[in-house]
C-alpha cells in the first residue's frame, strides 16, 4: 500500500477513504456542497466587482 501512496495511480477515482470516512464517492468530494460553494464564490466575485 505504501508504494501506491508514494507512486500514485493516474486516473478516475471512485472512492477514497481517510480515517474510515469516505471523502470521495463516485469521483466527487463527498463532504462538499458544490452548489453552496458556487453560490458563495459568485457572491464574492459580485462584491469584488461591485456589480
Amino acid at each position: 500500500m505504501s508504494i501506491l501512496a508514494t507512486v500514485g495511480i493516474k486516473g478516475y477515482v471512485d472512492y477514497t477513504i481517510i480515517n474510515g470516512e469516505i471523502t470521495v464517492r463516485d469521483g466527487r468530494l463527498a463532504n462538499l456542497d458544490e452548489e453552496k460553494l458556487i453560490a458563495e464564490a459568485n457572491q464574492e466575485v459580485r462584491e469584488f466587482l461591485q456589480i
